[in-house]
């Protein structure tokens, strides 16, 4: 751990010597503005002031032309800009109306014409060009107007990234993560990336987003689809940057409720009841930014509030009648075409059930009273009851609304600082409080289900302008996410609840458990009957740290960009699928599954599900990259970019990972005996030792052939060999 620490340091050092000697400047994280500033006959001004100014905040960055004429003003927030040349001898050039997108970089040349400095010649927002001509990625960005305007669901991910070209949805997806199961350019959800305010929030575990903010809380996001710069890696098929609003020098607020019920919804077909299935869903909050200290110091809040709740119907459920709990199942020999003789045993054996002690018939399919198992007995307590007519012996149909209700809260400040004009210092943090609660066959304490997912994520980001040519972007970001679901009657009921004995607590520190005494219901499954559901009990601390910093240089019409990236990923597991037992009857027993039920007699399979501790995996991620936009001319600029990571397999920290090793004939050399390897122990810290030669090559250029409507671009990428020409709008 050391050795790749100490080397990663010295990696990242020996990238910051090397451009440290010549003047640079930094494209940010954010947004850039860039252009030339040249003189009526088309030759470059050197030493020209630039100002570039945020509309909004009044906040100003003060740049100076290179050698070639160039400047850059890097880590800009997306929004109106104005961007304002001038040298001695020349008139002043003033841009107005420059929208600066998310993670773009308008290019913006300014023509000085002869005459005193105090004269102005501006230009305004219809000839200023809003074209992407100075790099060759692809993606598409979807701005504030879009999402205050957009007819979709108020959710960022889920709402507005299928929006973008290559973008699908899957509704239904096992495993894929919590990430509304979307895919970009047919990639795998748990391969994206999903950026905030400069840090990942990706779950460690599955993939997908951890947290879902407010989209009122959205200044734009990004979908950067392919031929990204160096800068982006961790993702197979896209990355996701979203930025959120910062306060301006005017206070602004807006407050909002949207609501969706019954009274306004088409009837349910299912719904058997006389009136509407019960729904409601309520969507409320507010915002509220404005300065602190004008063009200092400024806030955002923003609040919102989900609460849902109704009911949907669950039909045709076959559950025991009146007679078939108290032990009489004589109706199996009817339903089965036979008679009972004097004796009472069935003239059809199909129809017969047996002792499954003694094996013998059970007069009459009526099981004697002290036969009948005490913990069946008080599983049928709670199990439901119904009076319509069922479609197996022995049943009635159950039909009912199964109610659900969710509650969400999210809650994100944000606090920008200028202490100088050289520094930019912001704070984000983002929390979200998601509960939801639902049932199994039984409404009732026994058969509540409650999913919890509290999530806190926070960024901090210094931007620090060193010199008039030299800036540097910092950013730390934390996210904590914990996943709490429960069994069925977690927190109200527990195995020995019932009778059963022999079956352990559950962890004391899991959420919601009575100290592990209360870890639910469990699960039976009657063959012909509809049984009790248990569910999956899951617990799962996850924490992400990330620390990234980044420096560029301008050096004639090069734009070199250097950065490091590191990333500590902490899980622990809790995930006993089976915590409370589960127990399957099927009539191996008895020659039926009720009556399995009713003697207590599990068939194979009936199983218990024990940890005793956490899976406690631990790893890191090392990512370094170099980018260079080089201008070879006004109308070419190459994107080249290389990029190197290291991620760790995750390793547990109590050598808790093992495997079997069977020394199977066609895998084994030498002498082997069967044997379990623990890992850390007799076998590596790791399952497998990931690749050091991880490079990612990046190459594309983008030329434009002109400015009215659209930019053509011809560009190379490698190492995806994706060749495109022609004129293609820029997104």
């Amino acid at each position: 751990m050391r050795t790749h620490v100490a080397s990663a340091v010295a990696f990242f050092g020996l990238s910051i010597w090397l451009l440290c000697p010549s003047q640079l400047m930094a494209q940010g994280l954010f947004g850039t503005i860039s252009g030339t500033v040249a003189d009526s006959s088309g030759a470059a001004i050197p030493g020209a002031s630039v100002k570039v100014t945020n509309i909004e905040t009044n906040v100003i960055k003060t740049l100076t032309t290179n050698s070639a004429g160039i400047y850059s003003a890097d880590s800009l927030n997306p929004g109106t800009y104005r961007v304002e040349a001038g040298a001695r001898g020349f008139k002043t050039a003033v841009a107005k109306g420059i929208l600066l997108e998310v993670g773009a970089n308008p290019k913006m040349d300014l023509t000085l014409q002869l005459g005193a400095v105090t004269e102005t010649v501006e230009v305004t927002a219809s000839n200023t060009a809003i074209v992407q001509t100075q790099q060759s990625d692809l993606g598409q960005t979807v701005n504030q107007k879009n999402l205050e305007e957009l007819p979709t669901v108020r959710n960022v991910f889920g709402g507005f990234l299928t929006l973008a070209a290559g973008v699908s949805q899957q509704k239904s997806c096992q495993g894929c993560g919590d990430n509304n199961n979307v895919r970009i350019n047919g990639d795998r959800p748990r391969t994206q990336d999903y950026v905030l305010d400069g840090a990942t929030v990706v779950q460690p575990v599955f993939g997908g987003q951890a947290l879902s903010p407010s989209v009122d809380s959205i200044q734009e996001f990004r979908i950067e689809q392919n031929s990204m710069s160096a800068e982006y890696g961790k993702a197979g098929g896209g990355v996701f940057i979203a930025l959120t609003k910062s306060g301006t020098n005017t206070f602004h607020g807006s407050a909002y409720a949207y609501t969706q019920n019954r009274n306004l919804n088409a009837r349910n077909y299912f719904d058997t009841n006389p009136t509407k299935n019960p729904f409601d869903n309520n969507d409320f909050g507010g915002t509220v930014g404005g300065p602190i200290l004008k063009n200092k110091l400024f806030f955002f809040v923003d609040y919102e509030a989900i609460r849902s709740h109704g009911a949907t119907p669950n039909v045709g459920n076959q559950v025991p009648d009146a007679v078939f709990r108290s032990g009489d199942l004589g109706a199996l020999c009817a339903a089965s075409g036979g008679t009972f003789d004097g004796t009472g045993n069935c003239s059809n054996s199909s129809g017969q059930i047996t002792d499954p002690v003694t094996h013998a018939n059970v007069a009459f399919n009526q099981i004697p009273s002290p036969n009948l198992s005490t913990i069946s007995q008080s599983l049928l307590v709670v199990w439901p009851t119904a009076t319509a007519p069922g479609t197996v012996a022995g049943a009635n149909t159950f039909s009912f609304n199964q109610p659900f209700s969710t509650s969400i809260n999210n809650f994100n400040p944000r606090v920008d600082y200028n202490p100088t004009a050289k520094d930019h210092i912001f704070g984000a943090f983002h929390r979200t409080g998601y509960s939801q609660k639902g049932f199994d066959l039984i409404v009732g304490p026994a058969g509540e289900t409650d999913l919890v997912g509290p999530t806190y994520a926070s960024t901090i980001g210094w931007t620090r302008t060193l010199s008039t040519a030299m800036l540097n972007d910092f950013r730390f970001g934390y996210m904590h996410r914990a996943i709490d679901r429960g069994a069925n009657g977690q927190g109200h009921t527990s195995p020995t609840d019932f009778g059963f004995t022999g079956i352990p607590d559950c962890l004391a520190s899991i959420p919601n458990s009575a100290g592990g005494k209360k870890c639910g219901t469990p699960q039976v499954t009657i063959n012909n009957f509809a049984g009790l559901a248990g569910g999956e009990t899951l617990y799962e601390p996850a924490t992400t740290l990330q620390f990234s910093d980044i420096v560029t240089k301008l050096a004639g019409r090069h734009n070199i960009k250097t950065g490091a990236e590191f990333r500590h990923y902490s899980i622990n597991n809790y995930q006993p699928n089976a915590v409370d037992g589960s127990f399957k009857f099927d009539g191996s027993q008895t020659g039926n599954a009720f009556a399995d039920f009713l003697f207590g007699a599990i068939a194979q399979g009936g199983h218990v599900q024990v940890q005793n501790a956490y899976v406690s995996s631990r790893a890191w991620s090392y990512n370094f990259f170099v980018q260079d936009d080089f201008k070879l001319s006004a109308k070419l600029t190459l994107n080249l970019g290389l990029r190197w990571q290291y991620d760790q397999s995750f390793r547990e920290i109590h050598h808790g990972d093992a495997f079997y090793e069977p020394c199977a004939v066609a895998f084994t050399h030498g002498a082997c005996t069967p044997h379990w390897e623990q890992f850390g122990v007799n076998a590596p810290d790791t399952t497998f030792d990931p690749s050091k030669k991880q490079f990612e090559p990046r190459v594309g250029f983008c030329c434009p052939r002109g400015l009215w409507h659209h930019a053509s671009r011809r560009y190379w990428t490698w190492p995806s060999g994706r060749r495109r020409t022609g004129a293609e709008p820029v997104g």
